[in-house]
């Protein structure tokens, strides 16, 4: 239904959680550094910028409908010559459809479960019209709603962890070595992501050996995930022997048709635009211009949860809502390539050139605030931008079908400028004397700080 859900089934790529309950591509293993490994590739051009100054980064891939998708190149490892860094783990390029004749298309597909909640589907509307032999026009659109596991209305249940450590009455037996599981009231369908996605494109040919292409496409994603991921087993530290317990299949049933309580929304926003020029110069020697520019946030909505009591401070809420994160890229690449024959020998040789421009923010807004009233607030905003050359050359000779040589390298250039502004705020009870009891009555305590690299 979507292009997360077809990349699973490829090989090499697997899937990791990214920040905050996101997913990010996952090529040969590369685990927490996936997603500044793995460059993602829409047409050629990044989606991902796999060279942000800052660790978080989504890649919007279910921005792309999949019914404009033509083909996925997969690439495990390397890459780096042609597409820079970023490449350690492998290169995924999601080449668009590029219809030559008028069309008019629309599909509509339905998902269905077992349970109430986990059903989905999506609408899908194209059209491309040629306004004469050399300009040719198309638009798409898409609406896409995929309802994940825990997506369900749930049912409420209150046991002992394990379940097998219930009495007759209903009380836990040895409650001191186990915890007792709760879902009681849980958000209904609070698993769940929306997208919203529009495109257009234009191809004019200026001449035999001339093109021109412009494609742009924005989506709006709103997400909705459980705070809590769900496991086959639990660490019970509280018990005697610190064990893992495992869930029977009807406590697995339970926990995976039944809402958490607490879940995490955020809404996405990404623009990707290209412009790329082509010229056959001869037969055997083409050049390629490409300018880009791409952005791309994420803003939390509903990011609150409550911490469990330890005992000293009692029961904590916590809150990141407001965090939110954007990237935003643009660049220009200029690219020779030449194309030789001699008898059963075959070259090819790139030069190019790469000229890349980066600014990306960080807002991060925690708050914390105890049963007492006592709280904690950090205001984070990270600010960091980059300029980026680079040249590469690249030489392939293919001396037969199953034999070929190829020798390259690549030269870049980066300037950063990072800046980090940090306020912290605390509230206490006041002097216990003057202000008993009063839950109102605070010292703020502030503290700033700031960055510059």
């Amino acid at each position: 239904t979507n292009v997360e859900d077809a990349l699973a089934k490829q090989p090499f790529i697997s899937f990791i959680a990214g920040p905050q309950g996101t997913k990010n591509i996952d090529i040969r293993g590369q685990g927490a550094s996936a997603s500044r490994a793995i460059k993602i590739l829409q047409n050629g051009v990044p989606i991902n910028l796999t060279d942000s100054p800052f660790a978080y980064n989504r890649t919007p891939i279910n921005a792309l409908s999949i019914q404009n998708i033509e083909q996925v190149e997969i690439i495990p490892g390397g890459g780096a010559v042609l597409y820079g860094n970023g490449t350690r783990g492998g290169v995924v390029n999601f080449v668009t459809k590029k219809p030559s004749k008028d069309y008019t298309r629309a599909s509509i597909k339905f998902t269905t479960a077992e349970a109430k909640g986990l059903q989905g589907g999506s609408l899908n509307l194209g059209i491309g019209q040629a306004v004469n032999n050399r300009l040719f026009l198309r638009g798409d659109m898409a609406i896409n709603y995929v309802a994940n596991p825990r997506n369900t209305s749930g049912k409420s249940y209150d046991y002992c962890f394990p379940k097998s450590n219930t009495n007759a009455d209903g009380s836990c037996v040895g409650t001191e070595g186990y915890s007792v599981e709760k879902v009681l009231n849980g958000k209904s369908y609070s698993d769940n992501a929306k997208n919203i996605y529009v495109a257009f494109g234009a191809n004019y040919d200026i001449s035999q050996r001339q093109n021109v292409d412009f494609n742009v496409n924005y989506t709006r994603g709103y997400v909705v995930r459980p705070r809590e991921r769900l496991t086959l087993a639990k660490i019970v530290p509280s018990a005697v022997d610190g064990s893992v317990v495992f869930f029977d299949k009807e406590e697995l049933k339970d926990r995976r048709y039944s809402p958490d309580d607490e879940s995490i929304k955020y809404t996405t926003n990404a623009l990707q635009s290209s412009l790329t020029y082509k010229l056959n110069a001869t037969k055997n020697l083409k050049f390629e211009m490409l300018g880009f520019f791409q952005m791309s946030n994420l803003v939390y909505s509903d990011y609150e949860w409550l911490a469990k009591s330890d005992g000293i401070q009692g029961d904590t809420k916590m809150s990141q809502l407001g965090s939110s994160f954007a990237n935003y890229g643009g660049g220009l690449n200029f690219r020779l390539k030449h194309k030789k024959g001699f008898k059963n020998l075959k070259n090819t040789a790139i030069v190019g050139y790469d000229l890349g421009l980066l600014h990306s923010n960080r807002t991060n807004h925690a708050t914390r605030t105890y049963s007492h009233g006592y709280f904690l607030q950090v205001h984070i905003n990270s600010v960091g931008s980059k300029i980026q050359n680079s040249i590469y050359m690249l030489d392939n000779l293919q001396f037969n079908k199953y034999i070929d040589f190829t020798l390259g390298g690549r030269y870049e250039l980066a300037n950063y400028l990072i800046t980090s502004d940090q306020k912290r705020t605390t509230g206490m009870p006041n002097d216990i004397e003057t202000c008993p009891g009063s839950p109102n009555c605070y010292i703020k305590g502030a503290q700033h700080f700031r960055d510059l690299r």
